[in-house]
């Protein structure tokens, strides 16, 4: 009868890659493609991108292929273990009344430019996210293409509770960013 708050952290699908053999089986790594800028030259960037790039220089697009495997397997399993959560909520007659936020802090590279991993360079594949958002108050099959960072959960989360807002400047409820609250706007 109270409100809640849980959340659930993994590592995956970071360092090291390792998925289960059920969900790696899922994936033909002869038919995974390499990223459009995997040959990237990096030549109109700085040469510290090209120094960066030599800690991969060794690994062939099949050891990308099979990189990109084992991480797209990591996914499923996460999939799946998510998917236990939203089953227990609905087991329990919450999930109606639960909103439900799955995000990422970070993106991966994983050949594209030729690099792996996340700390280094600013490019679209660390930052560009997934973030999905799903409960009462959040429309369906809605895609915002704003700005969106973790900062913003708070004060969506508040708009959507119908709590009071707290004071921050840097971030936006991104119920700003439905196609009603644009109608409302204009």
């Amino acid at each position: 009868d109270r409100p809640w708050a849980c959340c659930v952290s993994f590592s995956e699908p970071n360092t090291p890659e390792i998925a289960g053999a059920a969900a790696f089986a899922q994936y033909d790594v002869d038919a995974i493609e390499l990223p459009d800028n995997f040959t990237d030259d990096l030549a109109d960037r700085p040469a510290l991108y090209r120094r960066h790039r030599k800690i991969w220089q060794d690994m062939t697009p099949r050891d990308w292929q099979e990189q990109r495997a084992v991480y797209y397997a990591l996914i499923t399993e996460l999939d799946q273990q998510f998917g236990r959560l939203v089953d227990h909520l609905e087991a329990a007659g919450t999930l109606d009344n639960t909103i439900i936020v799955m995000l990422s802090d970070h993106g991966r590279y994983l050949g594209g430019h030729g690099f792996d991993n996340h700390n280094f360079g600013a490019f679209e594949e660390i930052y560009n996210v997934p973030l999905i958002m799903a409960g009462p108050g959040i429309a369906s099959g809605c895609s915002a293409d704003a700005c969106i960072g973790i900062a913003d959960l708070c004060p969506t989360i508040l708009d959507l509770a119908g709590a009071a807002p707290i004071d921050a400047p840097d971030a936006r409820s991104c119920l700003l960013y439905t196609s009603d609250a644009a109608d409302e706007r204009s």
